[in-house]
Order: C-alpha cells, then sequence, then structure tokens
C-alpha cells in the first residue's frame, strides 16, 4: 500500500545513495539492501516491522514509524514529502527532483 507522504532518504557509505520510499515494501528493499548500520535494536525492529506489515500483521503507518526511527539511529538524513496520493503523478515526479536538488549540499556556484 502506498504511505500518504514520501521519505526521501540520504544514505552516505562509499557512495552517497538517495532513495524514496513510497510504501513498506521500498522501506524493506531500502533496510536490506542500502541501510549503512545492519545491526541494533532499531535496525531489526524496522526490519521486522516490515516483514510483519507486508504479511499483514502491522499497518504500514507502524512500519514506517519503524522505519523513521532506524534512520534516526543510523543518522541517515531524511525528507518528508508529499507522497503519490496527494499529487497528481506530474507534480508528484516534479516534487521528486525538487527532493533530489533538497539533498545537493555541492556548492556549484564554483
Amino acid at each position: 500500500m502506498q504511505w500518504n507522504r514520501v521519505l526521501t532518504v540520504e544514505i552516505n557509505g562509499q557512495t552517497r545513495k538517495t532513495r524514496r520510499i513510497t510504501n513498506t515494501k521500498d522501506a524493506a528493499i531500502c533496510l536490506l539492501r542500502d541501510w549503512p548500520k545492519k545491526s541494533g535494536y532499531y535496525y531489526l525492529r524496522a526490519v521486522s516491522g516490515c516483514a510483519s506489515a507486508l504479511k499483514g500483521e502491522l499497518d504500514d503507518a507502524g512500519a514506517r514509524m519503524y522505519f523513521e526511527e532506524a534512520a534516526l539511529d543510523a543518522n541517515v538524513r531524511v525528507q518528508l514529502s508529499l507522497g503519490p496520493a496527494v499529487l497528481p503523478e506530474f507534480d508528484y515526479e516534479i516534487a521528486a527532483v525538487c527532493d533530489s536538488l533538497a539533498f545537493d549540499d555541492r556548492d556549484t556556484s564554483q
């Protein structure tokens, strides 16, 4: 199920990755493939919460809350933006571009 708000996360490691998380499945994939800290209470709870939500045992809001807590614990930057349930498709695509620009800390004026 789509989340009513989208989380854009920036994961720093050997390379910087930006991921748009629109639903619980996206969150689970991000945790398993891209997460910088794959251990600890909050990470394990987020993975377990996403799995439970995907099986229908937990609502998506709970999985999202666990994902956000894991991001805070792992120092993953999170930006909240409007989601596809709120915006028409074109506006959603524009919002995605704006989100990616907001994470670009580099000064390009030089």
